[in-house]
């Protein structure tokens, strides 16, 4: 596929026909969850405002040589110490099928795989909890394709309809803000998010597994993720959407996974490119939105470069880049729940890699265009 062309000065006729591909899967939406949807989630007033050339240049040997290694350490480690059994690795993922739970459960395989291999661990499980009534993704096939693929890891696939549950929890979240006379929207959202993550936390204390977060780091900046759902281990919160192609990718996911467009379920039908940029041009995919998504994100929130800055050196219209900084800055209270503190306090979290602290930020700032700010 060619590279798409700049951003245009004026507008382009290709673009006439956009909103009107976006009325029907608008139209199956209440005005007010659309209204809702496009604030949570709109990044730019027009897809022209964006330059889809700007994309950022993953190096496929860091991850294969250096990322998935020091995941297998963590998870070694980590599923040890939660467990509390250093000699066995058990694990537990809500499977949707989606990008970010089945490259978590590749990870989680992968590195189950060489712990056993290399007598590290005696044994390892891992589990996967589909809760079906959501999505409609083969899960199964995932769940197979993973036994196939690491056959000394016990894979055990689950399924558990939570529909039900989930009426009767909207229903009864929906009666008690009307009684302190609000209106709730009338779709899940969060609570789905929560229901999901309380099932899969007490599934896995009660099993002696390990739940697993797949939230991934652009998600976590641009504040998609639901406050305290408390999971074991998060492995891919440092890692942007980008990263988790590439790593299904290297994992060799199932390509049904890799090429669907990402959309979160519990709050509607459009995927997260539509609902960010309204439309993408043709030929573009959800793999290079993300490519120029991400870089945008870092050098905002990693490097505090102005949108000025940004725009002049990637080619995006200000606006757009504008945009990503307002979502970003207003969801930093989602990102660190306001605690108080009579001293300073600072968790840490280090870098786990075989890398230096500077050798692995080069690593990540090399792929994110930092030619174009020099």
């Amino acid at each position: 596929m060619g590279l798409i062309s700049p951003v245009p000065s004026r507008l382009d006729p290709l673009y006439g026909a956009i909103a009107s591909s976006m009325i029907d899967k608008q139209a199956q939406e209440p005005r007010e969850i659309t209204e809702w949807l496009t604030k949570v989630y709109k990044l730019c007033d027009d897809p022209r405002q964006v330059n889809w050339n700007a994309r950022r240049q993953i190096d496929s040997r860091f991850y294969q040589e250096t990322v998935l290694p020091s995941l297998a350490i963590f998870l070694e480690r980590f599923t040890g110490e939660i467990t509390d059994n250093e000699g066995d690795m058990n694990a537990l993922i809500g499977l949707s099928g989606g990008l970010d739970s089945t490259v978590a459960a590749y990870i989680v395989g992968n590195a189950m795989q060489s712990s056993i291999i290399s007598g590290r661990r005696r044994k390892a499980s891992l589990t996967l909890l589909n809760l079906v009534g959501l999505e409609d993704n083969d899960t199964k096939t995932i769940a197979s394709d993973l036994q196939k693929k690491h056959g000394a890891v016990r894979v055990i696939y689950l399924e558990a309809d939570i529909s039900k549950i989930r009426r009767n929890f909207v229903k009864t979240t929906a009666k008690l803000v009307r009684k302190l006379g609000e209106e709730a929207l009338e779709f899940p959202g969060e609570l789905t998010t929560k229901i999901i993550c309380g099932i899969v936390n007490e599934v896995g204390a009660r099993s002696g597994h390990a739940s697993i977060d797949p939230t991934n780091g652009t998600e976590y900046i641009l504040g998609e993720f639901t406050v305290g759902l408390g999971y074991d281990i998060s492995i891919l919160s440092d890692l942007y959407k980008s990263s988790v192609f590439e790593l299904g990718r290297i994992l060799q996911v199932p390509p049904f996974v890799l090429e669907a467009p990402p959309r979160n379920s519990a709050y509607g039908t459009r995927t997260k490119p539509e609902l960010y940029f309204g439309k993408v041009p043709e030929g573009v995919t959800s793999k290079q939105v993300f490519e120029v998504l991400d870089p945008v994100i870092y050098w905002l929130h990693e490097r505090n470069k102005t949108p000025q800055e940004i725009s002049a050196a990637l080619g995006h219209d200000e606006g757009f880049v504008q945009g990503v900084k307002r979502r970003i800055d207003g969801q930093r209270l989602r990102r660190v729940t306001p605690h108080f503190c009579v001293e300073s306090h600072k968790i840490e979290f280090p870098n786990i890699t075989p890398l230096s602290e500077e050798e692995a930020k080069r690593q990540i700032e090399k792929t994110m265009l930092v030619e174009a700010f020099r």
